[in-house]
């Protein structure tokens, strides 16, 4: 684990003009954020991006503020927090190029399993729950984590029933951990800290403005493979996140309605313009979700390993443990870097011990 103070990188983040994405490239050069604040002006327009303003900015912000105080939430209320620069730090999520900097969790997080993002209006339907329901029931068969935005209607529907059917559930929040919105949702915080938990990227008093809505939709798109809009309206905000994970090459799926109903208009424009499947039915994920690892099956058994390294033999031991790996999720398990595990599993599928699947996942074979 890289071991860093995180005063500097919350004072980095607070700096106006310094985004998650010039922050990572400032990370990326500097190595640490404590050796962004040391850097000179002209060390720091070196970093594609930064000017003279962000500079100065940087120079002048470099030791008003220390953070105590967060920092003694972060130890009182048993908060995990979670730099880009942690191996902890969710491999897809990473992927983002606008990733935050650094998130905090709280809860029994399992980020083994695969995470399913479920959005929709906050007004949502009676027919709306039930597509939410079914689909979470049968999700309920396999190794997830259903992911929302712990907010009003198919938000916390998803949320709720996924309680209900003992799936870890993983509420993604547009404030600090110090605030509860909406505060109606409070009786639900307990059941969902045992099994599973929640995420925010913002620091622990942080009041919750539209802004921060539509910034942590990034989050609920980023962290999971697959992403189901049950309904929105033109402008909702789960049309955000179905646009992030668009843009991040996710698959994206959308319950298609009647032209004339405000909350499907939203989900019938991305089938309309191939930013999202039609879903039809909750066997429609698997198409996309070939390495979900039912729960209700044994895992498969490994070959007789002969002929093979002691590094294949490290990739047979992670697929056999987990069911279906990503490459980077392998990549951070092992600490080998990607492109060497490419190799080392074209090995393995010519032996054939394993096989691919969509999204850069692979399966014991």
């Amino acid at each position: 684990m890289v071991n860093y103070d995180y005063r500097f990188l919350f004072a980095l983040k607070d700096i106006f003009g310094i985004g998650d994405v010039l922050a990572r490239r400032l990370l990326s050069h500097f190595q640490t954020a404590e050796n962004v604040f040391k850097a000179s002006i002209p060390e720091l327009m070196q970093v594609d991006g930064i000017g003279f303003i962000q500079a100065n900015s940087i120079a002048k912000h470099s030791s008003d503020t220390t953070y105590e105080a967060e920092i003694q939430q972060i130890i009182n209320h048993e908060i995990e927090t979670i730099s880009i620069q942690n191996e902890l730090y969710h491999p897809l999520l990473k992927e983002c190029n606008d990733a935050p900097l650094y998130y905090f969790t709280k809860g029994e997080i399992d980020f083994t399993r695969t995470n399913i993002s479920i959005v929709g209006t906050r007004n949502v339907t009676a027919h709306g729950k039930q597509i939410v329901e079914e689909a979470v029931e049968f999700l309920s068969n396999f190794h997830v984590n259903i992911i929302s935005g712990f907010a009003y209607g198919v938000d916390i529907c998803a949320h709720k029933k996924a309680l209900d059917c003992g799936i870890p559930t993983i509420g993604v929040l547009a404030h600090g951990f110090g605030n509860v919105y909406p505060s109606s949702h409070k009786k639900y915080i307990s059941d969902m800290l045992k099994n599973g938990g929640f995420i925010s990227e913002y620091l622990f008093d942080t009041l919750p403005i539209r802004e921060y809505f539509l910034q942590r939709n990034r989050i609920i798109a980023g962290l999971s493979p697959v992403t189901l809009v049950v309904e929105s309206a033109f402008g909702g905000g789960a049309i955000t996140t179905a646009k992030y994970a668009f843009t991040y090459n996710r698959d994206v799926f959308a319950v298609p309605g009647r032209i004339h109903d405000k909350y499907s208009q939203g989900c019938n424009t991305l089938i309309q313009q191939n930013q999202a499947q039609i879903y039809t039915k909750p066997e429609d994920l698997l198409e996309f979700l070939p390495n979900l690892q039912n729960q209700n099956s044994p895992k498969k058994q490994v070959k007789l390993w002969l002929d093979i390294s002691e590094e294949e033999k490290i990739i047979l031991e992670l697929l056999q443990k987990h069911g279906s790996l990503q490459i980077d999720e392998m990549s951070s398990l092992c600490g080998k870097p990607s492109f060497e595990l490419m190799n080392l599993l074209l090995e393995l599928e010519l032996k054939d011990f394993v096989k691919p699947l969509a999204g850069k996942y692979f399966e014991l074979a």
